[in-house]
């Protein structure tokens, strides 16, 4: 709760934690009693001429009670620094809550924004709810020629990237997320991943790459599928409107990866047994089982799908060009390969362990669109 003064009301008409008015706060007001004030996103930072990581949130409970108080007018505007709020005005909803986003000035420093209740037909309003932030200067992201790579094989020979892939950017200032990271997850409502997140966003010529994984120094996008048939992208990571020098990267049709546990590229990947369990040294796969890989960038689906989009379980987008699978240097059969459902930029292949080969930890190879994945190794007895 906080104190609060009315507008045209003198002091002994209310109390000093603040008011509260008939039901639905229109018509005659009863001031006896008080208004509980929560708010979150005060004191944030973030960098001039850029949205705030988080909004600001004015949440209005009934004094007593603590009762939300829905369908409460309530204005915003900003009072020093500059910059826009927006939307600049609304309604509180159901929990009592109204919410903003608010982009910084060009002020570094202190600014500060109100939130004002309006008494909608009584001709009274509070004094504003102030919110403050600490614009820093704008930084620049940067991008090195050698730092945008498979996101799966990071150290394999496939150098390009290709349509849909998972890609990992590597630099300096590509997030004001904090450094351990933050992954943006989906647009609330929807199967789409965020394309902006912590001020972070990322084109291949000029088409917004959806979001997995933000941090200072690393970010993993999916290449747009719009990027089909070209042979190079510009890409540009911007950081609260802040452009990075564009970095080319070359394109192909396909550049597989396999995903692995340490996910640094080698050793032991993420695989799974027939029973779904993870593929390990203490949990082998039993020869003529089926293992089910995980891997990004193995080309052209169909049906086609959006980049983005968590991928469907019907009707399943399956490979164009099925890939080859060795394990231990045997031709291991692949039963099923295309988009993992429920996930984006991730492909899932089913492949039947060869039956005659050694037993133990054993290298795994996937080659599709004339390139070899990175290889990884299994577990088979």
């Amino acid at each position: 709760t906080a104190g609060i003064n009315v507008v045209g009301v003198t002091a002994d008409q209310f109390t000093p934690t603040g008011f509260i008015a008939g039901a639905g706060f229109s018509g005659a007001f009863d001031l006896v009693a008080g208004l509980g004030l929560a708010t979150s996103g005060d004191k944030q930072s973030g960098a001039v001429n850029s949205d705030l990581p988080n909004p600001v949130v004015l949440t209005l409970l009934e004094f007593t009670t603590r009762n939300p108080l829905p369908g409460i007018p309530v204005t915003w505007q900003v009072l020093s620094g500059g910059g826009t709020i927006r939307p600049a005005s609304s309604v509180t909803d159901s929990k009592g809550q109204v919410s903003a986003t608010w982009t910084l000035g060009s002020v570094v420093g202190t600014q500060t924004v109100g939130a004002t209740i309006v008494i909608a037909g009584s001709g009274l309003a509070l004094q504003p709810v102030v919110f403050s932030a600490t614009a820093t200067a704008a930084v620049t992201p940067s991008v090195p020629s050698n730092g945008i790579l498979n996101g799966a094989g990071f150290d394999s020979s496939v150098r390009a990237l290709s349509p849909g892939v998972i890609a990992s950017i590597f630099g300096t200032n590509l997030s004001s997320a904090p450094a351990t990271g933050v992954q943006p997850g989906l647009v609330p409502g929807t199967d789409m991943l965020n394309t902006q997140s912590f001020g972070t966003r990322v084109t291949f010529d000029g088409v917004a790459a959806p979001l997995f994984y933000v941090s200072p120094t690393q970010l993993n996008v999916q290449v747009p599928f719009e990027m089909a048939g070209k042979a190079s992208a510009q890409v540009v990571v911007s950081l609260s409107g802040t452009q990075s020098a564009p970095v080319t990267v070359a394109l192909q049709s396909a550049s597989p990866g396999l995903f692995t546990i340490c996910s640094c590229g080698k050793d032991a990947g993420v695989v799974q047994n027939q029973d779904y369990t993870l593929n390990t040294a203490d949990n082998p796969a039993p020869q003529d089982s089926v293992i089910l890989l995980y891997a990004t960038g193995l080309g052209t689906v169909s049906p086609t799908w959006v980049t983005g989009r968590l991928a469907p379980a019907s009707p399943l987008s399956v490979s164009v060009e099925r890939p080859t699978v060795t394990i231990a240097g045997a031709a291991a059969r692949v039963e099923f390969s295309g988009l993992a459902p429920y996930f984006a930029g991730l492909w899932q292949v089913n492949v039947r362990v060869p039956t005659g080969i050694a037993s133990g930890s054993v290298a795994l190879v996937l080659r599709t669109g004339g390139q070899n994945a990175n290889t990884v190794t299994v577990f088979v007895k």
